[in-house]
């Protein structure tokens, strides 16, 4: 079986075996739209930008004959291209399901399963979505999606996690703001995490760094979910110690 990974570098395997890959702006965008037919135009601009070559639709069907000798199903369809995959071939897909049985077992409140499900689909990413391919036009704005979905599923296993009481939340969060210290929800969910832990200081502490980080590079204040955190642990409100 051929296995498609955009969760990170782009990567072809056949039977667990890393093959060459050439033509990448094109198979990148392709996979972006597995199973749906993705137009000539949109393909030709994702190859060549917006100064594409005169022979840039012939050059097309010979990096379709290129991605196609990896295994690749490319079929061809009135107007353009559509790469099939199948269940478990295709790295985003898995990341989608997982993400998608994860929500539904939040929405039912069994956060365990929930935290367990997000931090599996998080597991599947090994950096930048597509981050060794030359990237353009609404190519590039679909890797960036990726890269805030990506966030969203973070947030989301850490809400989970607090809500179940999982022991690791603060310490991976400690390291996410790190990585990303102007997403103020990261800084919410570690002032949380670090109050249910009984660490009261350091949370306030979370939140002067937030707020110096926030200042220095944005010139802004702390946003109000912030604030009011900040209030409610000074404060000792016992909502916060109440899972959602």
């Amino acid at each position: 079986m051929v296995e498609f990974r955009v969760l990170g570098p782009l990567e072809v395997r056949d039977r667990g075996e890393v093959v060459p890959v050439k033509a990448r702006s094109l198979l990148a965008a392709l996979l972006l739209s597995a199973n749906k037919v993705v137009t000539v135009d949109h393909l030709v601009g994702a190859v060549w930008g917006d100064d594409p070559p005169e022979s840039a639709v012939a050059n097309l069907r010979n990096q379709v004959v290129v991605i196609r000798r990896l295994g690749a199903r490319v079929v061809t369809c009135p107007g353009g291209y559509s790469l099939q995959v199948g269940p478990g071939e295709l790295d985003l897909e898995v990341f989608e399901d997982m993400v998608r049985q994860g929500r539904r077992m939040a929405r039912r409140h069994r956060h365990a399963a929930a935290a367990g499900l997000f931090g599996r689909a998080l597991e599947l990413w090994r950096g930048p979505a597509l981050a060794n391919v030359e990237l353009r036009g609404t190519t590039r704005a679909a890797a960036a999606r990726l890269g805030e979905a990506r966030m969203t599923v973070v947030e989301e296993w850490a809400r989970s996690g607090l809500a179940c009481g999982a022991k690791d939340v603060a310490g991976e969060l400690t390291g996410l703001v790190i990585e990303h210290p102007l997403r103020e929800p990261l800084w919410a969910l570690l002032m949380l995490a670090l109050h249910r832990a009984g660490r009261r200081a350091d949370a306030l502490a979370a939140y002067e760094r937030a707020r110096r980080v926030l200042a220095d590079e944005l010139g802004l204040d702390p946003g109000l979910e912030l604030r009011r955190l900040r209030h409610q642990i000074i404060t000792d409100d016992p909502a916060l110690l109440c899972s959602a």
